[in-house]
């Protein structure tokens, strides 16, 4: 992935993040995640359905690259 990440804001300390914009290069670019079966076995042993921030995955067309969705 090459692009300008667009951080809006960043937190630093203990729980901080980078906040990603809508102008992000990650936006819609990630995997989907919600449903990983980790171990091969058939069953999901991870269901992704919210970011850091409490926010729906995915909030757009696709899932965004990292912690942060952009809503």
């Amino acid at each position: 992935l090459d692009g300008d990440p667009a951080f809006t804001s960043v937190t630093f300390g203990a729980g901080g993040f980078l906040r990603i914009g809508a102008g992000s290069a990650p936006v819609d670019e990630g995997q989907d995640s919600s449903a990983l079966d980790l171990d091969s076995d058939g069953d999901v042993d991870v269901a992704v359905t919210v970011d850091v921030e409490d926010d729906a995955r995915p909030g757009g067309d696709a899932y965004d690259i990292g912690a942060d969705e952009v809503p």
